[in-house]
């Protein structure tokens, strides 16, 4: 047995008929029974706390269920609406967790020397989607995925990963004097945007040019605002056909705080000077595709 827990206490207790004496009434040898079976429960506890058993009252705002022995069980009920009761039976060191009630959903966590795993008990087998390891990794189990939030917080630290994104936009030919009354067949944009680097892909099919003005033009309507901190935030590519004018490659810079990337042109005939890509390449039936990479304000 482990060291008895001290008695003293109850031998100072001054009994309750009035007479101020100790010892008396209250029955000494019986609660000196009962403190034996405490002690000897308490035991084994005290020797090896991993073995312990508890069964605590379920009125109880959390109970824990821990057993030891050929198998491992455990059960946990959390202090939430709609009680949730979670049951595992495994052979140590892995594991398989069962609903008690299958009309219950909720989520549980699996805690082993190899680590911890987090997952949902909604679905039959319940199925773990995160798991944190003694090996130092942490690994996103099949099926799931890390979600942020849809208005990004922006952090301030380097090594912090803090907005990924996937969607459409909507791109249209610009100038820098001014555009109106285009008309496209294909009018497309897409991107992915994984902290500040936007990567954009998309098309443009001109039917009717209407007014395109100014000394260059560009592909305006990007996804983010472009890192105003940065001289050359970003650069597009552009393959396509039927441009007024020939030329032997165009390429563009994004703008500095803007969604907008200027295009240049290197003109046909072995020339290598870049110029700025005028209105009047802009004609009816022209296709672009084009790529646009460049860092965001945030």
């Amino acid at each position: 047995m482990a060291n008895p827990l001290d008695r003293t206490w109850y031998n100072t207790l001054v009994d309750d008929n009035g007479s101020g004496t100790t010892g008396t009434i209250w029955n000494k040898a019986a609660v000196d029974a009962l403190m034996d079976t405490v002690d000897a429960a308490l035991a084994p506890v005290l020797a090896n706390p991993s073995s312990v058993d508890f069964t605590i009252d379920k009125n109880m705002p959390a109970i824990v269920e821990h057993y030891t022995g050929s198998t491992t069980k455990a059960r946990i009920l959390m202090p939430v609406p709609d009680m949730v009761t979670l049951s595992e039976n495994m052979s140590y060191p892995g594991g398989n967790w069962v609903r008690d009630d299958p009309a219950k959903t909720g989520m549980f966590m699996n805690m082993s020397s190899g680590g911890c795993s987090i997952g949902t008990i909604d679905a039959q087998p319940p199925r773990s989607f995160l798991g944190v390891y003694s090996d130092g990794r942490v690994m996103l189990e099949a099926g799931a995925r890390l979600v942020f939030p849809v208005t990004q917080v922006p952090s301030t630290d380097p090594t912090s990963l803090d907005d990924y994104r996937e969607g459409n936009f909507t791109p249209y030919w610009s100038g820098n004097g001014g555009q109106s009354g285009q008309v496209y067949q294909i009018q497309e944009g897409t991107y992915t945007k994984i902290g500040r680097l936007v990567r954009c892909f998309g098309r443009l099919y001109l039917t009717t040019v209407g007014t395109i003005s100014g000394s260059t033009v560009g592909i305006a309507g990007l996804p983010f605002p472009a890192s105003a901190n940065m001289y050359t935030p970003g650069v597009g590519f552009i393959t396509s056909g039927a441009f007024g004018s020939s030329f032997s490659q165009i390429t563009g810079t994004v703008v500095a705080g803007g969604t907008v990337c200027n295009l240049q042109y290197i003109p046909a005939a072995g020339a290598s000077a870049w110029s700025a890509l005028p209105p009047s390449f802009i004609v009816a039936g022209n296709d672009a595709s084009f790529t646009i990479e460049y860092h965001a304000a945030n």
